[in-house]
């Protein structure tokens, strides 16, 4: 795909920098018809392999987003909070999918730009909006796993937290996207006025401020996302290893004893057992010692009375 940083479509930047910048004119032959387009701003064989690729890709795409959203649609009643993300995932997904792709394919067909102006605004937006929301739901989801296994008692507020997330994902999208609509526009070739283009040129007064706004989309659909979902992940895998370590040790430590749990409770019983026998027994010859005492009385009276 072609991402928001690729900012100029087919055209070629380099071309259009020289041109755009001294207006250049050698080619025209100064009648009224306008000159013939170069290779490359034509449809050619490059561009005959990039449509035959991105076909692939919205095959490929359709066929893997399409039967999970319609799964987590039909499950949507279940208050799971992971297929919650995974649905909007799923939807980023899809705009990637149903509108990133068949821009570019339909751009690489016409080569040219023939929707107009306000339309080269709104999809150049929705260019930079899906792969955005994509990366901060992916976010999203690194960060919900990141409390769940680190602060697990705190499952009270995980739902609302989601949501949450999510609702700043959204934002924060939609933000970061309204720049493109901003800085993309329609306009001629001053070389070849038949030929127009929805482009970036004119807008930055220096090249610094292109390189720097190009740096940030970068960050912010890459560096950002990549380093939070890094670190997420790398404390959840020292946080399991840590637990497996404790329980090592625990099995170890028992491992230690003369008996294992099995063991141990059969001990127990046959010492409840001994107890009661010998309660039993010293019961038995209290009674007895209570039998006897009256009868060693009565035949000592026998005794001094004879």
């Amino acid at each position: 795909m072609g991402g928001v940083g690729m900012e100029i479509g087919m055209v070629e930047e380099a071309y259009l920098d020289e041109y755009f910048l001294n207006g250049t004119n050698d080619t025209y032959n100064g009648t009224m018809a306008f000159p013939d387009l170069p290779y490359y701003l034509t449809f050619n064989e490059d561009s005959v392999r990039e449509v035959v690729l991105y076909s692939l890709m919205f095959v490929l795409a359709a066929a893997g987003n399409i039967p999970v959203f319609v799964t987590l649609l039909r499950n949507r009643h279940r208050k799971s909070r992971v297929n919650l993300m995974i649905l909007h995932l799923a939807i980023a997904d899809l705009i990637v999918t149903f509108v990133m792709i068949p821009l570019e394919i339909a751009w690489r067909l016409t080569v040219q730009w023939v929707a107009g102006n306000a339309a080269c605004k709104f999809l150049l937006y929705m260019r930079a909006f899906g792969p955005y929301l994509s990366s901060t739901v992916l976010v999203c989801i690194s960060l919900d796993r990141y409390f769940a296994i680190l602060y697990p008692l705190k499952v009270n507020d995980a739902q609302r937290r989601g949501k949450i997330m999510l609702g700043l994902a959204w934002t924060t999208s939609i933000l970061c996207s309204i720049p493109q609509s901003v800085i993309f526009h329609v306009e001629t070739h001053p070389e070849y006025p038949q030929f127009v283009q929805c482009v970036s040129f004119n807008f930055f007064p220096t090249l610094y401020h292109k390189m720097a706004y190009n740096i940030f989309c970068l960050l912010a659909v890459y560096g950002v996302p990549l380093s939070v979902i890094i670190f997420c992940y790398s404390r959840i895998l020292w946080e399991i290893s840590r637990r497996s370590r404790d329980t090592d040790e625990k099995e170890e430590l028992q491992g230690m004893l003369p008996v294992d749990g099995r063991q141990l409770e059969n001990v127990k019983g046959e010492l409840l057992k001994l107890k009661k026998k010998e309660a039993a027994d010293c019961q038995l010859w209290h009674n007895v010692a209570r039998t006897e005492e009256p009868r060693k009385q009565k035949n000592k009276e026998v005794d001094d009375w004879q």
